[in-house]
């Protein structure tokens, strides 16, 4: 039997509540919507020649539609409440925004569109995730080992969708490089500042049961 201390995802929940207050506050009037897409998107021209660096954090807490903004908060419920149980609250912070932050600043050094949307976040909690499963996967066992497959395989067909979306003629397309961004900085961020765990006795003395403590500061 393995131990585990967790927290209860506060962040997480917050994160979601406050990406899907921004959405429904323009979500009821078009050109407010307009206009939180127009000063808050991030963008090359805007973010390094005109100076408006606060685009790259905006950006995180935009959405371009229902289904973007449904998809992102979804796959963070599934993935972030889980890493922010293990990693606790401040390490989880952490990866999420300089994450996401990471992500935006790459989509503004390689791409000139207008981008916006929690994606880049939310692959930097991908990496985080896959982070701690590799780091962990003989603790773990095969149980670990096929939860990061599995993690790996939704990232590749995610990142596989984003490809064939800036390939198609549409207007909107994905920002590939916010995901390859966050993605990056969620498994050097993890790398550096997550959990790693040892084990120890379990404080009843059973033979059978073992706590895992962390041992990074």
């Amino acid at each position: 039997v393995l131990h585990i201390r967790t927290v209860r995802p506060y962040i997480t929940y917050g994160l979601i509540a406050v990406n899907v207050i921004i959405f429904m506050f323009g979500f009821f009037d078009p050109s407010r919507e307009i206009q939180m897409f127009l000063s808050g998107a991030n963008n090359r021209d805007l973010v390094l020649l005109d100076g408006e660096l606060y685009r790259l954090f905006s950006s995180m807490f935009l959405h371009a539609s229902l289904p973007h903004v449904v998809f992102n908060m979804f796959s963070l419920y599934i993935i972030g409440s889980n890493l922010e149980a293990i990693y606790g609250h401040v390490r989880f912070t952490i990866i999420y925004l300089l994450g996401g932050l990471t992500g935006a600043l790459l989509s503004t050094l390689l791409s000139d569109v207008y981008s916006v949307g929690a994606s880049g976040a939310v692959f930097a909690v991908f990496g985080g995730q896959i982070v701690f499963l590799y780091r962990h996967r003989k603790l773990l066992g095969r149980a670990g080992q096929a939860q990061m497959r599995q993690m790996i395989l939704i990232a590749a067909m995610n990142f596989a969708v984003g490809l064939a979306s800036s390939l198609s003629p549409q207007r909107v397309s994905i920002d590939n490089w916010a995901h390859i961004g966050g993605f990056v900085g969620g498994l050097i961020l993890a790398s550096y500042i997550g959990s790693h765990y040892l084990l120890e006795r379990y404080h009843t003395g059973a033979a059978n049961e073992f706590m895992a403590v962390d041992i990074n500061p």
